[in-house]
């Protein structure tokens, strides 16, 4: 009736009241429906990090000095052919694991191909580097920060002029991963990826942030 009163094709002639009467009694259907619609969204993403986690556990237990294979290439192959509700609970699931994540850092070619295919516009890959950034600016762990910060660096060098505005933001991380890395020496292999991840930004990286990571690197040698 309201669309038809738009055009002036129906007069409520005094029914006015009676028109709100019966919206509000349509009102407490509508919320119904709405917050089970909101349940039933939030069970499946429950159950999507449920089913990312043997994914997760395959990547963790592999042997880095081969490429995937066994229970691995099977897990990433579920992972490439599952629904984008699966490979959002996998990133929410890797994001928020606190075991060590180098052997995830290690497989990113492999992750990120699985995850996110051609991905021609990026669209995917920016949503995970603003939430790589953001994970990182509240991450308790050395490990998971250079995690993020390697990460960040890599969806960045897979589309340098479309993501070139967060260059600035990824170059602060990187730094900040290199400064709680430099504490743990007995594990050079995270400074080196670390040192990796900022050449990755390239040109695109503020000249003082550069010249900061730089240091950071001497320092450490």
């Amino acid at each position: 009736m309201l669309f038809e009163r738009t055009f002036k094709k129906v007069q409520f002639a005094g029914y006015h009241g009676y028109l709100v009467c019966s919206t509000l009694r349509f009102l407490p259907g509508l919320f119904m429906l709405l917050f089970l619609l909101g349940v039933w969204n939030w069970a499946l993403n429950w159950q999507a990090r449920q089913n990312s986690k043997p994914i997760l556990a395959a990547i963790r237990g592999a042997d880095l000095s081969k490429p995937p294979q066994g229970e691995e290439l099977q897990q990433l192959w579920r992972l490439a052919k599952g629904s984008q509700r699966l490979k959002n609970g996998f990133l929410k699931e890797a994001i928020s694991d606190p075991a060590p994540h180098a052997k995830l850092t290690q497989r990113r070619a492999y992750i990120s191909q699985s995850v996110f295919g051609i991905d021609p516009y990026t669209h995917k890959r920016r949503t995970l580097l603003e939430r790589l950034l953001k994970a990182a600016q509240e991450a308790r762990y050395r490990d998971s920060k250079s995690w993020y910060a390697f990460w960040s660096s890599d969806m960045f060098s897979s589309a340098p002029e479309r993501l070139s505005e967060r260059a600035s933001d990824i170059g602060v991380k990187i730094v900040e991963a290199m400064k709680e890395a430099m504490k743990n020496p007995s594990d050079p292999w995270q400074l080196s990826s670390l040192d990796i991840a900022l050449g990755m930004l390239g040109d695109k990286l503020p000249a003082h942030q550069a010249e900061a990571g730089a240091q950071q690197i001497i320092e450490a040698m």
